[in-house]
C-alpha cells in the first residue's frame, strides 16, 4: 500500500488497464454477506478478467459505515496483494470520508476513491476544500472520481487543482465529455481516465488514455472467455489489428448490455439516470458470483426479465442454458 508521499509515483506505475467495481452480495435475509465478498474478489481474480477491483461502491449508500468496513476487510483479506484493491470511501460527511480512508489503510486496501460530496460542495473553492482536508488527515492514495451523480461535475481546471494535493495518485472520469476528458491529459491532470469500455481501445492509442473502468468486464467475461482482457494485452502489445478485431466482434454484447443498463442510458419521463444494480447483480449472478437482490429503493428484476436476460447471456455463449425454472416465461419474456 503506497503512503500519500508515494502515491502519485505509485499509480503511474501500478493504476494500469482493466479496473472494475465488485457488486455487493447480501445474504437471504439481506445482510452483508462477507464470504460471498471474498468468494467474489477469489473468482475475479482465479479467471483474470481484470488487473484490479474497486471496492464498496455498488450500493455504497444503501450501507452503514460498518458494513462498509466490513467490505474493505472482506477484499482486503481475499486478495491478499495479488490484485490492486481500491475502496470507496466517498461520504457526505468529511469526517465519515477520513474515518473509511484511515480504515482502508489500515486493513491493507492498496487506494482508495472519493468523489464531490452530495450536499455540502456547492463551488469550487468547497470541493477543493473537502479533498484537501482528506488529504491532510489520511495517508493512502486517492483515486479522484468525477461524475455527474455528485451534483457537480468538475472542470479540467479543478481536475488538476485537487490532482494536485500530494495524495492523488489518479482521476477516473465519467463526466462531460471525452474532449474535456482530454483536456484534463494535456493539462496534466495525474493518470486521468476516461471510463467506458467502447472508447478504451480509441483513447488508450490516440488520448493517452491508461486506465479504464468499466462494469462490463465481469458481465461479459468468465473462466476461459475473457475477450476484453484479451484485446487489452493485445494493445498493450501493440498489436492492433488483432486487437481490433476482438473489439468489433464485442458489438452485439455490448447492445445487450445497455439494455441491462436502460435506466442509465435511457431514463423513462421525469426520471433522473441510475445504477441498475439489481439487475447488474442479476446477471453477475448468472456468471457464478454472489450477489442476492439490491437493497431498497432500487428495483429489481421481474421474473421475465430475469429470463430475458438469462436467455441473451446463454446467447452471448456466457452460460450454458437459461435457468429451468425460467424456461416457461421465455415467451412472455423482452
Amino acid at each position: 500500500m503506497p503512503t500519500k508521499s508515494e502515491a502519485k509515483d505509485w499509480g503511474r506505475e501500478k493504476i494500469k488497464g482493466l479496473f472494475v467495481g465488485m457488486i455487493q452480495p447480501y445474504d437471504e435475509n439481506m445482510n452483508v454477506d462477507e464470504e460471498g465478498y471474498k468468494h467474489n474478489v477469489r473468482k475475479v481474480i482465479d479467471e483474470k478478467t481484470v488487473h484490479g477491483i474497486g471496492i464498496g461502491l455498488d450500493e455504497a449508500n444503501s450501507l452503514s459505515l460498518e458494513e462498509r468496513k466490513v467490505i474493505f476487510r472482506a477484499a482486503a483479506e481475499a486478495a491478499q496483494g495479488r490484485i490492486i484493491t481500491r475502496a470507496y470511501t466517498g461520504c457526505s460527511s468529511v469526517e465519515d470520508t477520513i474515518e473509511l480512508t484511515n480504515y482502508a489503510a489500515e486493513v491493507g486496501i492498496d487506494c482508495t476513491m472519493i468523489n464531490v460530496p452530495y450536499e455540502l460542495a456547492k463551488n469550487q473553492q468547497m470541493i477543493y476544500d473537502f479533498f484537501r482536508r482528506v488529504d491532510e488527515k489520511t495517508d493512502i492514495g486517492i483515486v479522484v472520481w468525477n461524475t455527474p451523480e455528485s451534483g457537480h461535475v468538475m472542470s479540467p481546471e479543478l481536475l488538476l487543482k485537487v490532482g494536485g494535493l500530494q495524495s492523488v495518485c489518479a482521476v477516473k472520469d465519467v463526466a462531460g465529455s471525452i474532449s474535456e476528458w482530454h483536456r484534463a491529459v494535456e493539462l496534466g491532470v495525474p493518470n486521468p481516465a476516461w471510463a467506458g469500455e467502447q472508447d478504451w481501445l480509441v483513447s488508450y492509442r490516440f488520448l493517452g488514455n491508461k486506465w479504464n473502468s468499466p462494469s462490463i468486464v465481469l458481465m461479459l467475461q468468465t473462466k476461459g472467455r475473457t475477450p476484453i482482457m484479451d484485446y487489452t494485452n493485445l494493445m498493450f502489445q501493440g498489436k492492433w489489428e488483432e486487437a481490433s478485431k476482438i473489439y468489433f466482434s464485442l458489438d452485439h454484447a455490448r447492445k445487450v448490455w445497455r439494455k441491462a443498463y436502460a435506466s442509465m442510458f435511457n431514463p423513462g419521463p421525469g426520471e433522473l439516470p441510475f445504477h441498475p444494480y439489481g439487475y447488474t447483480k442479476y446477471w453477475e449472478s448468472l456468471l457464478g458470483f454472489k450477489a442476492g437482490p439490491a437493497r431498497a429503493p432500487l428495483p429489481n428484476p421481474t421474473p421475465e426479465e430475469k429470463a430475458w436476460f438469462a436467455n441473451e447471456v446463454a446467447k452471448l455463449g456466457l452460460i450454458k442454458a437459461v435457468p429451468a425454472e425460467l424456461e416457461p416465461l421465455l415467451q412472455t419474456a423482452h
